[in-house]
């Protein structure tokens, strides 16, 4: 077997021992809402180019500004999801070896873009339904297929620079900026094509001076006290993991969904959107909420696996560590549900849309323990789980 199909099989049994359960629970989450937004009596053309849109936006307009605008958009969520999967995608401590050792570049190169590109198949969905769309369409050219093609090309690509390279992003962006001022001026889509694929050759050839760092010395955050009890100790490190230094990155998708709230009722209101139809929106925002914070238990599950002997010396039993990952969760829940839930008031005008945060903690208890018996979990009772919650709380509002 030749070095590059053994490198990628490593790295590939790596990543599915590191985060498959997570890449489930987001097929999972994605499969969700789009049973959830897709209308029953929309034909499969329009639900297509309704998923496409975000990607045909970007090669079918005479708006240069907006497409950057969209395209960036797009990459950072790429990033996000990224940096999401952290260590387990970037090939972890082992991989970090294998490149002090005298490897090629290139093939450690080819490894990564196979690994991510495996481990982005979700974000491929609008650009396979935006290749879908187009070929749907008669009037449909070659160089407009041909741009959506470089773009979902750059994604992986961005996150191995990313990962690897951070400073080769610039040449990516920069040749998707050009190629997307060359289609406003001209209309021609295969200078975005041309230019993305410039910027891409540009980023993965840029090669950053090694340069000596000096050590940076940082305040621990809820550093640990002797006088404080295990269960407060607990306490303290799954805060610092869940919400320390660097989980910014980890957890960007879950901010994200947390702060959709006021936007979406801003977009909606300006729409005219009737007041109900919003309300109906906004709830739809929950059950994301709860999937990404219930998840974060199988997280912490894994942080503290490596110390179950010693908890047990210690005489501390799982139920109550796990007892205290929802005392902690719960607790981030809350604050996190605070913009859904004063949106809702705001968009029902009703004071029950604050009983979103009881309610919507003791369904994330809920899925949190059902995800407790193994890490598939039970995707069904968690939809139940969250469909209980939404009526509930359409039924008070």
């Amino acid at each position: 077997m030749s070095l590059y199909p053994q490198l990628c099989g490593w790295r590939l049994r790596h990543l599915a021992a590191a985060t498959f359960a997570l890449l489930v629970r987001r097929w999972h989450a994605m499969v969700f809402l789009l049973l959830l937004l897709s209308p029953a009596d929309m034909p499969l053309a329009e639900q297509l180019h309704l998923l496409a849109t975000p990607v045909l936006q970007t090669v079918q307009t005479d708006h240069p500004a907006r497409s950057i605008a969209v395209w960036a958009t797009m990459l950072l969520l790429a990033w996000s999801w990224t940096a999401l999967q952290g260590q387990a995608v970037a090939g972890g401590k082992a991989w970090d070896h294998l490149t002090a050792m005298p490897l090629a570049p290139r093939v450690a190169a080819a490894v990564d873009l196979t690994v991510l590109a495996i481990a982005d198949l979700p974000l491929w969905l609008p650009f396979v339904a935006a290749v879908a769309s187009l070929a749907l369409q008669r009037t449909t050219t070659s160089g407009a297929m041909a741009a959506v093609l470089a773009l979902a090309g750059q994604v992986p690509v961005v996150q191995c620079l990313a990962l690897r390279r951070p400073r080769g992003v610039a040449y990516c962006v920069l040749g998707s900026c050009a190629g997307f001022a060359a289609i406003g001026a001209s209309g021609q889509p295969w200078l975005l094509c041309a230019g993305t694929l410039a910027g891409m050759a540009a980023g993965l050839a840029h090669k950053p001076r090694a340069r000596a760092r000096a050590p940076r010395l940082r305040q621990p955050w809820l550093a640990l006290r002797a006088h404080w009890s295990p269960g407060v100790q607990l306490a303290a490190i799954t805060v610092r993991f869940l919400f320390g230094t660097g989980a910014l990155g980890r957890h960007f998708g879950l901010l994200l969904t947390a702060a959709m709230p006021a936007p979406l009722f801003a977009f909606l209101q300006r729409g005219g959107v009737q007041a109900p139809v919003i309300a109906v929106a906004l709830l739809l925002l929950l059950p994301p909420l709860l999937f990404r914070v219930a998840a974060l238990a199988l997280d912490v599950k894994r942080l503290h696996r490596p110390m179950e002997r010693m908890h047990a010396a210690l005489g501390i039993a799982a139920g109550t560590l796990f007892r205290i990952t929802l005392l902690v969760l719960s607790a981030g829940f809350a604050v996190l549900s605070l913009p859904l839930a004063f949106t809702l008031w705001h968009a029902s005008g009703s004071p029950m849309a604050l009983a979103l945060v009881p309610i919507g903690m003791a369904a994330m208890v809920a899925m949190a323990w059902l995800d407790r018996s193994g890490e598939r979990g039970r995707f069904v009772s968690r939809v139940l789980v969250a469909a209980l919650a939404c009526g509930t709380l359409y039924a008070l509002l």
